[in-house]
């Protein structure tokens, strides 16, 4: 059987990408190579491959295998085996080669009825789910429905590929911790990332967490109106405390109930517009609420970045 191109230049088979027989994601050209239920891609010597290609050691980390940094950088990282429920050969293979450069196991899971399947034989440590697909079937928000997964406590992220608030908003309803577009940049993934590993540990996390060990960046301080408008519709102006490119504090004499989403405008220091954001409130602390943000587009994550860094310079 001939395979079809993996990417632009490299053969499936170089990979481990081949399936055993031609699937309906092969019979004949699309805009985007689709990857059926057949599909027995992303097998261990095709991860090693994969490694190898992109200038990793070929070694596939063990799941829940823990690494002790040496370096002072940051805690203990915890290596997860992570589903990602994708059927976008290209969105998938960047996912994977990304998960791996983290030192993750990813098992790339074409459809979410095949996902659901091994779901109950062998839980993942978290997932990233797709939330539509070309195919007829479930849709990534019947999964985040299934009985077994909201009780199994298994952190999800959604991916979209063009994340709206109100799929956001769903997303988050039904138990997700966050939805991020699928073309997500390693620096915002890695983030994320870091955000699932304290819950698949079980530690309490938070955006804007006391503890060193729970910071994903820098939080300097910031001051000015931060504009806060919450899920029901009321809004309310409060002072910013401190702010990262995952979190920000704001003080308020208004109470805000906890896991509800707010939309912020968060006012940018260099004169540049106010940004417009999406958070979710995690825990109140003595000098303000903790908000995490979430659904960040690459665009609202690099206008943060360089906020921080530009205020953490400053300091």
């Amino acid at each position: 059987m001939n395979s079809r191109p993996f990417g632009k230049a490299r053969d499936a088979r170089v990979a481990g990408l081949t399936c055993p027989r031609p699937p309906a994601c092969q019979a004949g050209p699309r805009p985007r190579t689709r990857l059926s239920r057949d599909c027995r891609c992303f097998s261990p010597l095709g991860l090693v491959a994969l490694s190898l290609l992109r200038g990793g050691s070929g070694r596939i980390p063990a799941s829940r295998a823990h690494r002790e940094r040496g370096d002072g950088r940051g805690p203990r990282l915890t290596k997860m085996r992570i589903f990602v429920v994708e059927d976008e050969e290209r969105v998938a293979c960047s996912l994977q080669a990304l998960l791996l450069d983290a030192g993750h196991t990813p098992l790339v899971v074409p459809c979410v009825d095949l996902a659901l399947d091994r779901f109950v034989a062998t839980p993942p440590d978290a997932v990233l789910l797709s939330l539509h697909y070309y195919f007829p079937g479930m849709s990534g928000f019947d999964f985040l429905q299934r009985e077994r997964v909201r009780e199994s406590n298994v952190p999800i992220i959604t991916l979209s590929a063009s994340p709206t608030e109100s799929e956001a908003r769903e997303s988050l309803r039904l138990g997700a911790l966050d939805n991020v577009g699928k073309e997500v940049s390693p620096d915002l993934l890695r983030g994320v990332l870091a955000y699932l590993e304290l819950h698949a540990t079980g530690d309490r996390v938070g955006g804007t967490g006391t503890g060193p060990e729970r910071r994903r960046s820098p939080r300097p301080e910031l001051a000015g109106p931060v504009r806060v408008a919450e899920g029901n519709g009321a809004e309310w102006q409060g002072d910013c405390v401190n702010l990262s490119t995952f979190g920000i504090k704001i003080r308020s004499r208004r109470p805000i109930a906890p896991r509800d989403v707010a939309k912020l405008l968060v006012p940018s220091p260099n004169g540049a517009p106010a940004l417009e954001l999406l958070a979710l409130r995690v825990r109140r602390d003595p000098d303000g609420d903790c908000f995490r943000f979430v659904s960040l587009s690459e665009t609202a994550f690099r206008s943060l970045s360089e906020v921080v860094r530009a205020q953490t310079k400053a300091v």
